[in-house]
């Protein structure tokens, strides 16, 4: 994939932004080698040249947030056809991005995953999407109260409930009246 530097640049159009935060990756599941485009390689805090050249699989999972491991699991372990996802990376400056990944899984004669591509977006920072950080907030609250309901922690999980219903409340506000 060397080379490659994104889809759909074209300097100066309104789109050229956007457009310049999709990349292209390709997994050999057999050889154990996942090889990306510049874009990938920035959003997951890989070099590019190694991304390019191909790099194991495990290496490529150490880039995605720990907490989110899990959620791509369950597409591993399906590998069957089409698929998206949504989840956090880990960049070589430390940062986090927030990223969709589209793929597909590909299998040989007796039905086993040989191959799997797809595209990655960054969507950190949408435009137009004002409840986006409403909706990360509750997804964190849900998950730490999750957590909480699993230990002896009652005070905990009502202070947890309380942040949930202010977020319900203020994303009830952004949507505005129903009629």
């Amino acid at each position: 994939m060397r080379g490659r530097r994104g889809v759909g640049r074209t300097a100066g159009s309104p789109r050229a932004e956007a457009a310049d935060r999709v990349g292209v990756w390709d997994w050999a599941i057999r050889e154990d080698r996942l090889s990306a485009d510049e874009v990938v390689a920035e959003l997951f805090g890989l070099d590019p040249e190694e991304a390019g050249a191909g790099i194991p699989f495990e290496r490529w999972m150490r880039t995605v947030h720990p907490d989110d491991r899990g959620q791509m699991g369950v597409h591993l372990a399906a590998a069957s056809g089409p698929f998206r996802s949504e989840y956090r990376t880990c960049s070589r400056d430390g940062s986090r991005r927030r990223v969709q990944v589209q793929g597909r899984f590909y299998h040989d004669a007796q039905g086993r995953p040989v191959r799997s591509s797809g595209t990655v977006l960054d969507i950190t920072e949408r435009p137009g999407d004002p409840g986006r950080a409403l909706d990360e907030a509750a997804d964190h609250c849900m998950a730490a109260r999750r957590a909480a309901a699993r230990i002896d922690a009652p005070l905990v999980r009502r202070l947890l409930d309380m942040a949930l219903i202010e977020i319900g409340r203020a994303l009830a506000q952004q949507e505005g009246p129903r009629h």
